[in-house]
């Protein structure tokens, strides 16, 4: 189990030179001729100055849409609103916890409780986050998304015994994953450091019982979907969906083989539990979970307008601590700028190692009618469904398959990519460091003129060129 990585957390001063040293520079690689000057990217831009923080080594992060702080001197916060408030983890085993007032409270008493107490690090407003997916294997053919990657032409490489053989551990923060589906079988993650149904916490990392993953939503240790109520009757299999696309079981002669379909382990994080909406507070401690039960990937198929500096943090320390993170872009079919602002794929911009993922269509490579698009807010495409089966296939809970389309959908077959590209550096001796890894995706995409304006330099993931290049570089 990793050492939790806060740096970030600690000081509001530190926090711009401790996160720039860890995601910035250049890579370990052993000559810069492997990636073109270096990389295409080796710094990202800051962010647009979304809101204003105290100048005190705290993070005073109350404003919940995009615009100056300018409040009135008598603004009251009302009865019932919620917050996300983070402790520093020399008070709190559990970083994130909710807030939610049970009177009317002015602005001045809500930060004079702020700068009151020590222990708190941050305090932001509470967002409801949502899914993102518009409503030897036999089912290898019908994946036309692998098709799209050139995933085919390296079947033998992906699968065979010439593959990468390093495990990968891929994190999928969402609304559950069936753990006991057939395709799943040897793929998943498995806390060795806890005893199942003991009701103890026998590592001692402040969850009982957290062999395979954990409930955030319901604080349980059962990681799997839990229904959802109308109207949303159905939408907790979205979880089981996206993973599947990620990491189910290759060559096993079941179903569908993910991306990564060997040497994968995945590790469920639910943050939804039995509702369709996922709290600010429930991710950020699955991001910190996922850190420091040693994932490489997390992946983040939800989303939400807004801006929280505590989601931010989080995605930092992410991949200050060698955790790559892919966020998917959204699915209003619209431009993301700095007035519309998606949480938390927006964020990716800024950092190295975290990718915001657009959808495309297999059908003609096009960005997909949902896919949300910007030059600058999208940084990668990758395949999100197919016009002709109105998505992609995967797994569903209870042993079942079906299509599913959206960024979300997107979001891990461009995760299970990464996951490969980890793998095959891990097996080759070099660290696969975020940073390094953004650059392989990046340099070995395929420049798509008709993705000029809706996808960062029009990139779109090909799977064979990664082979290639990373091959060629070792």
């Amino acid at each position: 189990m990793r050492v939790r990585h806060v740096v970030c957390l600690v000081f509001y001063i530190a926090i711009t030179s401790a996160c720039n040293v860890s995601n910035e520079g250049s890579t370990s690689l052993s000559s810069s001729s492997c990636l073109r000057d270096g990389g295409p990217v080796t710094k990202k831009p800051p962010l647009p100055n979304f809101f204003k923080s105290f100048d005190l080594p705290k993070v005073f992060d109350i404003v919940p849409l995009i615009s100056p702080l300018n409040l009135p001197q008598k603004f009251f916060w009302k009865k019932d609103s919620e917050f996300v408030v983070i402790r520093y983890p020399r008070c709190s085993q559990q970083l994130a916890s909710h807030l939610k007032l049970d009177r009317d409270v002015s602005f001045e008493e809500l930060k004079n409780y702020f700068y009151g107490d020590n222990c708190l690090a941050s305090i932001s407003p509470e967002i409801s986050l949502h899914t993102l997916a518009v409503t030897n294997d036999p089912e290898y053919t019908n994946q036309t998304h692998l098709t799209s990657l050139h995933a085919t032409e390296a079947y033998n490489f992906l699968y065979g015994p010439s593959g990468p053989t390093s495990q990968v551990t891929i994190a999928i923060i969402d609304s559950g994953v069936d753990i006991d589906h057939e395709d799943f079988s040897g793929n998943l993650w498995v806390n060795s450091n806890e005893t199942a149904g003991n009701s103890v916490d026998d590592d001692h990392n402040g969850y009982v019982d957290d062999v395979n993953g954990y409930n955030f939503a319901s604080n349980t240790a059962n990681p799997r979907p839990q229904a959802w109520p109308a109207p949303n009757t159905g939408g907790e299999s979205h979880g089981t969906h996206v993973a599947g696309l990620a990491a189910a079981k290759a060559d096993n002669s079941k179903g569908i083989a993910g991306v990564m379909g060997k040497n994968i382990k995945i590790m469920s994080l639910n943050v939804f539990g039995a509702t369709a909406g996922a709290s600010t507070t429930n991710i950020i401690n699955a991001i910190y979970y996922a850190i420091d039960n040693g994932a490489d990937i997390i992946n983040l198929s939800l989303g939400g307008y807004g801006v929280s500096e505590s989601i931010f943090q989080a995605l930092k320390n992410a991949a200050a601590s060698g955790v790559m993170v892919f966020a998917a872009a959204g699915n209003d079919g619209s431009l993301l700028d700095d007035g519309h602002f998606i949480l938390p794929a927006s964020y990716a911009q800024s950092i190295m190692g975290v990718l915001s993922v657009g959808a495309t269509d297999d059908n003609d490579g096009k960005i997909a009618w949902f896919s949300n698009y910007s030059s600058r807010y999208v940084e990668i495409a990758s395949s999100g469904t197919h016009s002709g089966n109105n998505g992609l296939k995967s797994t569903l809970p209870g042993n079942s398959y079906g299509f599913k389309q959206g960024t979300s959908m997107a979001t891990p077959v461009a995760a299970g990519v990464a996951a490969w590209a980890i793998s095959y550096l891990k097996s080759l001796g070099v660290t696969p460091t975020p940073m390094l890894v953004e650059q392989f995706l990046q340099e070995t995409s395929d420049t798509v003129p008709d993705l000029y304006g809706k996808v960062s330099r029009g990139q779109r993931l090909n799977l064979l060129s990664l082979v290639n290049k990373i091959g060629d570089c070792f």
